[in-house]
């Protein structure tokens, strides 16, 4: 939508051209879907006059209006900048909480940076997205300790007694947080299992065996059973 050229309809025929009949059947009729496109448009322009082109390199500075949310900047002169944005009342939920849920993706995030790396929290019954976002300049072990040590500065009170995360975190977590039981991501176990497969040649076989690729698929499932089982 933001590519010059595109309009409502472009975009909605690209989109649509990717998605199976089951998902087009239960999409709302064209001319909904195009008011729906222009009004998206509409509030991505208004972002862009307030906030501004978007930063090409690190070396960029925050402008007045993030004051207050960006609670951590290692400063436009650091090679490995680290930026951490969230808010005093979503870090107040993560010191009363018990559980915590972090992960890190490379898809989704600014080019200037390598990965966006978030941290959920459980509430009762409800998992609350997002309490933490960390734009960091690599995965190396080195930065995530930064992070955590960072954030025990900022929630001193915090004391997790358990912690889903994906595995490259683990040792800085286990530092941070000594007494808290950790547990490993299920999707990251699920691809270990794939990547396992590709790595000993059954690829063929997993993509071609029904009954084998069910056996495979199977494996990550007994995280879920009892050690006394």
């Amino acid at each position: 939508m933001n590519e010059i050229g595109s309009t409502p309809g472009n975009v909605q025929g690209t989109v649509s051209a990717m998605l199976s009949n089951d998902v087009l059947m239960r999409l709302p009729k064209k001319p909904t879907l195009e008011r729906r496109l222009q009004c998206a448009c509409k509030e991505t322009e208004t972002q862009r006059h307030w906030l501004g082109p978007p930063p090409k390199d690190k070396r960029f500075e925050f402008s007045s209006i993030f004051q207050g949310f960006v609670l951590h900047d290692l400063g436009v002169e650091n090679p490995h900048r680290l930026i951490i944005p969230s808010c005093m009342e979503l870090l107040d939920g993560l010191a009363r909480t018990d559980v915590w849920l972090a992960d890190g993706t490379f898809k989704f995030v600014p080019l200037i940076f390598f990965q966006l790396y978030t941290i959920h929290f459980q509430y009762q019954p409800v998992i609350i997205p997002a309490a933490v976002y960390c734009l960091l300049p690599n995965k190396t072990r080195t930065t995530y300790d930064h992070l955590l040590q960072v954030l025990t500065h900022l929630v001193p009170a915090a004391s997790p007694k358990q912690i889903d995360f994906e595995s490259a975190a683990m040792s800085a977590f286990r530092k941070a947080f000594p007494d808290a039981t950790l547990r490993g991501c299920y999707f990251h176990l699920c691809q270990s299992v794939i990547r396992k497969v590709q790595e000993i040649g059954m690829k063929e076989s997993y993509e071609r065996d029904p009954d084998f690729s069910k056996a495979v698929l199977c494996l990550p499932a007994l995280s879920h059973v009892p050690e006394e089982d």
